[in-house]
């Protein structure tokens, strides 16, 4: 019933959402269902990858921005010199910057108790970045015995399936394991 108020456009208004996300197959597996739900109802979506885009090839890169384009995903934001070693100030003020120019009402990024190094690294650092931003869901793309999801959007497989780039990727697989690939259901919701 809370995720019917929160996509239901007599609910509520157009807001600016936000993911982040490690790599975009993170968001692409873990919220991009959620994602396209949001734009269907006419939200405008951005992604943020804290990774240096220098590295990855024009091909990655290329790939990531067209797999946003097919679900409508208004912006893609690769931020340069992002360290995952540790949580840092610069690497928080570097989100931070990007978080208010984009202006969300809403963030999704990892669980702070991941069990993956670096989307517990980009969590807590992100949580530094939106401390402002009263509505926060997290995902966990792992098994994680500290993750409780309150939170759950109800989307059609298809829709959302046949428009990803994991189409390919997964389309000889079982429909079992096809949905256990998308866990874009796995929100948990996180007051600051």
């Amino acid at each position: 019933m809370e995720s019917q108020k929160l996509v239901n456009k007599k609910f509520c208004r157009k807001m600016n959402i936000l993911a982040v996300g490690c790599m975009p197959l993170d968001i692409e597996q873990s919220c991009f269902g959620t994602l396209s739900r949001f734009i269907q109802n006419g939200h405008k979506i951005h992604i943020i990858i804290p990774q240096d885009d220098r590295l990855w090839t024009q091909k990655c890169v290329k790939r990531a921005k067209e797999s946003a384009d097919k679900i409508g995903i208004d912006e893609v934001h690769f931020i340069n010199r992002f360290d995952y070693s540790a949580v840092t100030q610069h690497n928080a003020s570097m989100l931070d910057s990007l978080t208010k120019t984009i202006g969300p009402s809403l963030v999704i990024m990892p669980f702070w108790k991941a069990f993956n190094k670096k989307r517990r690294i980009l969590s807590k650092t992100s949580l530094i970045a939106c401390r402002g931003i009263g509505n926060i869901l997290m995902y966990e793309l792992d098994k994680n015995i500290h993750f409780h999801p309150q939170v759950f959007f109800m989307i059609s497989w298809n829709q959302i399936f046949m428009k990803s780039s994991l189409f390919k990727y997964s389309e000889s697989r079982s429909k079992v394991q096809r949905h256990n690939t998308f866990r874009s259901l796995d929100l948990r919701s996180m007051k600051l």
